[in-house]
């Protein structure tokens, strides 16, 4: 499983827990927080392409030579792992 589909099944699934000890869903707290995930991982995304760009620079290569493509796949393998 990745980490961002078991920091997501978190999040519902207290919605889920909340909504049987309470007998309704409290959409709003799960949204809330879905949407704070969403912001986290897009900040984390920054800032890898950021420490990407500058530790290629920092070996003497010109970070401009990597592609959009390259660059997306390896944050997307660095950032979201497989888990066990």
């Amino acid at each position: 499983m990745r980490y961002d589909r078991e920091r997501i099944i978190k999040i519902i699934d207290k919605m889920l827990d909340d909504a049987r000890r309470r007998g309704i869903y409290q959409t709003d707290e799960c949204i809330n927080e879905l949407e704070k995930l969403v912001g986290d991982v897009r900040a984390e995304a920054i800032s890898h392409t950021w420490t990407e760009a500058c530790s290629a620079y920092n070996r003497g290569l010109d970070p401009r030579n990597v592609t959009i493509p390259q660059l997306v796949l390896k944050a997307s393998e660095d950032l979201n792992p497989k888990r066990e």
